[in-house]
């Protein structure tokens, strides 16, 4: 991933009143888990970045980026990578069309949403239309809302390589599923519909088709089944996948997935998300219905002849 996104620590005493947020992990170039005080809820904005990948064009893929502003409070600044320029309350990508100081973003005292080119030479767009020209500010701040499109700079050399792709990112703000304490409800609703669906179709309305060519989702096919539960043939989606890859956005519902997220789910995890309750007493995985016994190999053939 190409996003690095520093902050300052607040004090240890502070640590009781602290809150996740996002901070750039150097080595690995992915985001890790931090704490972030907590501020004023009332007074504080949540709002979530995300990349605007498309399906006909190359996108600059990053980590998705969660904030916090509060009204009146300092902005966020958004600009290209510098391993001189350590700075509070910044996010940086590494694009060569991203200036170094190229825009910032805050919340007025009338809790909407702003944001400013602060001289930025590829420009910054908002829903395509630029907000000021080549190294000039803008002259008055642009305000944004839930579902804009904004862009930092645009492509070079047609955008073959990453470092030359234009960032691109839809703006999500207050969304109702991230306060709720089941947000992943729906999605496991859809999960099993699905499930039913391809088990115990008994009329032709049960079949499903495949959103991209049509036919229909059958047996014995090469299946992607995204996060969001939409289900399509393999062929026909893999040029989506390769793309913007790990970056996948839905077809249907535009639902942004990160394809490199961790799959590490234990048994138990499943089970309490897909609300299953085990019988009886617990025993061994040998025993268990769900459960099931490793296969000797050779490896421990050989360390029991040892």
């Amino acid at each position: 991933m190409f996003l690095y996104d520093t902050r300052s620590m607040d004090n240890a005493a502070e640590t009781s009143n602290r809150t996740r947020c996002l901070r750039e992990d150097e080595k690995t170039n992915r985001c890790t888990a931090v704490e972030e005080p907590l501020g004023d809820e009332e007074n504080s904005i949540h709002i979530r970045l995300i990349p605007n990948v498309g399906t006909t064009n190359r996108c600059f893929v990053f980590d998705v980026i969660n904030r916090k502003l509060v009204a009146g409070g300092p902005s966020v600044k958004l600009g290209r990578y510098s391993d001189r320029a350590v700075i509070s309350n910044r996010l940086s990508f590494k694009s060569k069309v991203v200036s170094r100081y190229h825009a910032e973003i805050w919340a007025g005292e009338d809790k909407k949403l702003y944001i400013k080119d602060t001289c930025s030479s590829s420009g910054t767009f908002v829903n395509h239309v630029r907000l000021s020209p080549a190294n000039s500010e803008s002259t008055q701040p642009q305000e944004i809302v839930d579902g804009d499109l904004v862009q930092l700079g645009v492509d070079y050399k047609g955008g073959l390589e990453p470092m030359y792709r234009a960032v691109k990112m839809r703006l999500e703000v207050n969304r109702r599923e991230w306060r709720e304490t089941c947000s992943n409800t729906y999605n496991l609703t859809a999960f099993q519909q699905l499930k039913n669906q391809l088990s115990d179709a008994t009329k032709r309305e049960d079949i499903q088709e495949c959103c991209i060519c049509l036919y229909c989702i059958a047996p014995f096919q090469a299946l992607f089944i995204a996060p969001c539960s939409h289900v399509y043939h393999y062929r026909c989606l893999r040029p989506l996948l390769q793309q913007n890859y790990p970056g996948f956005s839905c077809p249907l519902c535009r639902t942004y997935s990160n394809l490199e997220d961790s799959v590490a789910v234990e048994e138990e995890e499943v089970m309490h998300m897909l609300g299953l309750e085990e019988d009886g007493e617990e025993q061994p995985n040998e025993v268990r219905g769900g459960g099931h016994q490793r296969e000797k190999t050779v490896f421990d053939e050989e360390n029991q002849e040892i």
